[in-house]
């Protein structure tokens, strides 16, 4: 509606330095209009109800935060009712196959010294942990710090903001279990490696470092990298975007990953084809 006022108001015949001006007020009029919004939204009962109907149970905390992209991307693909669904039940598809390692490994996440989500984003995971552990023994981390202080609000966890580059990431302590499901699926190949050098240097020993990444498929190379994701779709739609150099789409090989590891002097890994709801391969790595 602004945006259509400030477009209405100088029109587009005038001088180039009269419609740069009208660019310029449409931009500022947008952001005004997103800082006066609600941070927060709840999700739909009817969508609930769908939920609880599908699973059996449904998260106590149904905020979500309005910079969320993931649930934005669902939006834009479904629409709003049918995206809460899916946001929810995702949701609980990482927590079910994360549950499944965590039993394995410690015994269930009450057995957990210490635990933090990377690249947490807004808590998708994190609104289905709570029912397994407390919030004040979870951490998040993320390059948004919207995203883990949205979290911190809303779920009571403790958080850190991390940072671009993995020289740069400033954690509080290492932990007994590091899960990292919307970082490697996204990374080029100059930081791919790095990150999985910082991420295992965060686990404590006998400690489990659990990742993600997208499949190669059909792609000839064992690393591909496309510079698009949510952030391109998405673009002014959120506060805070990443430029797509640093943060796109990333298909990889075991080979290539069994590579890196290898680089970091980690000769020993469990793969698990399409280990995460069916669609992301999963890797676990013991610290010695």
């Amino acid at each position: 509606m602004f945006t259509t006022f400030a477009k209405r108001l100088i029109p587009p015949s005038l001088h180039p330095a009269a419609r740069q001006a009208r660019d310029g007020f449409a931009l500022t009029t947008r952001r005004l209009a997103r800082r006066l919004r609600p941070g927060t939204f709840q999700l739909p009962p009817a969508a609930v109800a769908e939920v609880r109907r599908r699973l059996g149970r449904a998260p106590a905390n149904l905020a979500v935060s309005r910079d969320d992209q993931m649930y934005a991307i669902l939006v834009r693909a479904y629409g709003p009712d049918r995206a809460a669904v899916e946001y929810l039940t995702s949701g609980h598809g990482i927590f079910a196959d994360l549950s499944a390692v965590v039993a394995a490994h410690f015994g269930g996440w009450d057995q957990i010294g210490s635990y933090v989500d990377f690249a947490a984003g807004h808590g998708r995971l994190t609104r289905w942990l709570l029912a397994e552990r407390a919030g004040n023994r979870i951490w998040v981390s993320d390059v948004k710090p919207d995203a883990v202080r949205f979290q911190q609000r809303q779920f009571g966890v403790q958080g850190f903001v991390s940072a671009t580059r993995p020289a740069d990431l400033r954690a509080p302590r290492p932990f007994d279990c590091v899960t990292v499901t919307s970082l490697f699926t996204h990374l080029p190949d100059r930081t791919f490696a790095p990150w999985l050098g910082r991420l295992l240097s965060l686990v404590n020993p006998g400690g489990l470092l659990a990742f993600t990444t997208r499949p190669r498929g059909d792609k000839p190379d064992d690393f591909t990298f496309v510079p698009e994701s949510e952030e391109t779709i998405l673009a002014n739609g959120v506060r805070y975007t990443l430029p797509v150099y640093d943060y796109g789409a990333a298909y990889v090989s075991e080979r290539y990953v069994a590579g890196a590891l290898a680089s970091l002097g980690v000769t020993r890994h469990e793969f698990r084809p399409l280990g995460l709801c069916g669609f992301q391969d999963l890797y676990l790595v013991t610290q010695p």
